[in-house]
């Protein structure tokens, strides 16, 4: 675990989610959003295409 400590921010961020336990829940809804935002993205530029 020391070794992930140096990282700052975003170790901290990490441990603060392991200790709740809907955190699983978050990590699933942003995933969706941003598979959500990649789609979108994707239709954005085959309209530019056409």
């Amino acid at each position: 675990m020391k070794e992930k400590e140096g990282k700052g921010r975003a170790s901290k961020e990490a441990k603060k989610g392991k200790k709740k336990e809907w955190s699983p829940l978050i990590d699933i809804f942003t995933f969706e959003v941003e598979q959500k935002a990649k789609r979108e993205k994707k239709e954005k530029k085959k309209k530019k295409k056409k």
